[in-house]
């Protein structure tokens, strides 16, 4: 399991939400256009104070505190234990109405274990060197 992936998911999500909702002015200006960019910590922690702070100007179109908390609530599947991807799943559930998702289980929030790239690598070199023994053999 990927944070950086389940976070990019609630900070794309939550950016959607605040585009379809409010005014584009109303848009903090290094918010607009990053709804499909990798969202870093900083940026996770800069979305999570601007949800706070429009909060705070009782601008009731969003439920930004709301919001602002399951920022913070994602941070607890850092630790990336495999374990967790039924959890993550489940939490992603729990909030799609808040965040505007209907498909959230189908996004992808884990890649590959080195051992199944390394695994595959050796598969296609193989591969590779039984189809170079087969063309040798046919042209003699």
């Amino acid at each position: 399991m990927e944070f950086d992936s389940i976070r990019d998911t609630v900070c794309s999500c939550i950016v959607g939400c605040s585009e379809e909702e409010l005014d584009a002015d109303q848009i903090a200006v290094w918010m607009t256009g990053v709804r499909d960019q990798c969202a870093t910590l900083e940026q996770a922690e800069q979305r999570c104070e601007w949800l706070r702070e429009r909060n705070e100007a009782d601008d009731y179109r969003l439920s930004f505190n709301d919001l602002a908390d399951v920022i913070e609530g994602a941070e607890t599947f850092a630790g990336g234990r495999d374990a967790e991807i039924v959890l993550v799943y489940d939490f992603l559930q729990n909030n799609e109405s808040l965040l505007g998702g209907s498909d959230l289980w189908e996004t992808t929030i884990s890649e590959p274990c080195p051992k199944v790239l390394a695994r595959l690598y050796y598969a296609r070199h193989a591969a590779e060197a039984i189809v170079a023994i087969q063309k040798q053999a046919a042209a003699t």
